[in-house]
Order: structure tokens, then C-alpha cells, then sequence
């Protein structure tokens, strides 16, 4: 811990701000990209919930295709 604060001590001002400087740049691109995602996690849920509401009451068609078989008389049998 003494070696770390020495150090610290001993660093020129603008090199201590560059340091500092850059950390709380790497927070911030890290915070971004965190609230990013989350954003997009948000909206997708709100896309899913609209979609399964608007299923629910019956904004969906449905299309039932009928299949018949018809048997052939072949020769009276």
C-alpha cells in the first residue's frame, strides 16, 4: 500500500490526470454499452408483451387448410 501511494506521490500532475482520465473513460464505454443492453432488453420484452397481447385478443389469422381424401371406386370392387 505505501509502495502504491509513493508512487502516486512521486507521479507529475498531468500524468496522474492522463491515468485518472483514462479509467473513467473505460467506466464510462462500460456503463454505455451496460445501458445499451439493457435498453435492448427492454424493448424486445415490450415487442413480446404487444405481440402476445394482440394474439390474445384475436388480432392473429389463422389459416385452417382442410385436407380431404376421396376414394376412388376402382372397378366396382
Amino acid at each position: 500500500m505505501q509502495i502504491a501511494a509513493t508512487y502516486v506521490s512521486e507521479m507529475e500532475s498531468e500524468e496522474l490526470l492522463n491515468a485518472v482520465n483514462a479509467k473513467r473513460v473505460t467506466l464510462h464505454i462500460a456503463l454505455i454499452a451496460a445501458v445499451f443492453a439493457v435498453a435492448l432488453w427492454a424493448v424486445f420484452v415490450t415487442a413480446s408483451y404487444v405481440s402476445f397481447e394482440k394474439d390474445m385478443n384475436g388480432y392473429t389469422t389463422v389459416e385452417v387448410i382442410e385436407v380431404t381424401r376421396r376414394t376412388i371406386d376402382q372397378g366396382g370392387k
